[in-house]
This record gives C-alpha cells, sequence and structure tokens, in this order.
C-alpha cells in the first residue's frame, strides 16, 4: 500500500452521490485525507470529518474549499460546480514556456484555426471531410488559450 492510499479517506457512512457531502468526503480524499486537510485548514480532524458527515450540519466554507483546492490541486469541487452549471470540469495542465511564448503560440493557433474555418466552410457549411481536422486544431487552441489563463492566474500568486 502506497503512503498516499494509506492516507485516503474512506468513510464508513454512505454519502448519496453527488450531495453536497459527497463532494466534500471526495475533496477531502484527493486533499490527502484528513490528517492533511487539517492541516491545510487550521481545523482538528474531528471538525474535518463532519464537514462530510451526513449526520452532522456543519458545512465547510467556500474559502476553505478554495484553499483546499490551492493547496493540494484537488478537482472534486470544479467537477461538481460544473456539472451544476451543466458543462464538464477537464483539468488542463499548463504547457511549458513564459507568457509571452504562449501568447505567441496562441495567436499563430488562432490563425492557423481561422484559416482552417473559412477553407472547410467554403461551400457554406462544414465540409464533414474537414470536421476531425476542425475539431482537432480548435481543441489544441482551447489548451493553449488555458494554458494562457492559468500562467496568468499563478503569476500573480506568485512574488
Amino acid at each position: 500500500m502506497s503512503a498516499a492510499e494509506s492516507q485516503a479517506f474512506r468513510p464508513y457512512k454512505l454519502r448519496e452521490y453527488a450531495t453536497t457531502k459527497d463532494v466534500v468526503t471526495r475533496l477531502l480524499d484527493q486533499a490527502g485525507g484528513i490528517k492533511r486537510s487539517s492541516h491545510v485548514l487550521g481545523r482538528s480532524p474531528t471538525q474535518t470529518t463532519a464537514y462530510s458527515d451526513p449526520a452532522t450540519a456543519d458545512e465547510i466554507t467556500y474559502d476553505m474549499i478554495r484553499r483546499l483546492v490551492d493547496a493540494t490541486g484537488a478537482t472534486a469541487p470544479a467537477e461538481d460546480l460544473a456539472a451544476l452549471a451543466r458543462g464538464i470540469f477537464v483539468p488542463v495542465a499548463p504547457a511549458p514556456g513564459n507568457l509571452e511564448e504562449l501568447v505567441a503560440h496562441s495567436s499563430r493557433e488562432w490563425g492557423e484555426f481561422v484559416a482552417l474555418i473559412i477553407s472547410a466552410t467554403s461551400a457554406g457549411k462544414l465540409q464533414r471531410l474537414r470536421r476531425t481536422e476542425v475539431l482537432k486544431e480548435l481543441d489544441s487552441l482551447i489548451r493553449t488559450l488555458v494554458s494562457v489563463r492559468t500562467r496568468i492566474v499563478n503569476d500573480r500568486r506568485e512574488p
């Protein structure tokens, strides 16, 4: 058993899937278990466990959720909120390079995407044979733009 598995949060009480208590349970598990979560939050293990216990009225604050996500990279809250907003959350690791390189790369990709769309829609609709090519180019552009956004957000956190 790995160290991460030994620290996993495996409560005994059942949680109904996609309830707040279930999302908090998954958050605490992804954050490294009760001990690590308690340390990040500055709360006792008993109080931290209560946030996920369906038999208690204790609720975790949004600020605490943000601190756990920031410290650990846990994705359960983002996945849940995206689902509630009728979307999906897919974490994307930032591409290597500095901000200027990423912006230059996204500009090139945007130009390539626009050229491809113009070419693929020359008959007034998206050509079936080019659809996959368009989607691949769009996915690449989205990943690059997310990397730019991530870099900008992370740059504000660094001194």
